[in-house]
């Protein structure tokens, strides 16, 4: 059986560099905190829910039933809508 000879250690750290460079050049914008990601739920979901439940305090109700969405669903045992 033959050992393959060493690669040169600088070319291991030429592809570590390179990758670095490409995710620093996707991902500049949250890096520097300019921007953050919002994913799919996160925009249509998660935040106009929180809205509404802070609207809902805000006026002093605590509305049991959210007839935002389609028919309407249970606001309080939606567990995202962090109203407690």
């Amino acid at each position: 059986m033959t050992n393959a000879p060493d690669r040169p250690k600088s070319r291991d750290w030429l592809w570590i560099a390179c990758a670095v460079l490409v995710i620093a050049t996707v991902h500049w914008r949250v890096m520097i905190g300019a921007s953050v990601y919002v994913h799919d739920d996160l925009a249509r979901e998660v935040l106009p829910t929180h809205g509404f439940a802070a609207g809902e305090l805000a006026q002093g109700r605590l509305t049991p039933w959210c007839g935002l969405v389609g028919c309407g669903y249970p606001f309080w045992a939606n567990c995202q809508s962090g109203t407690f």
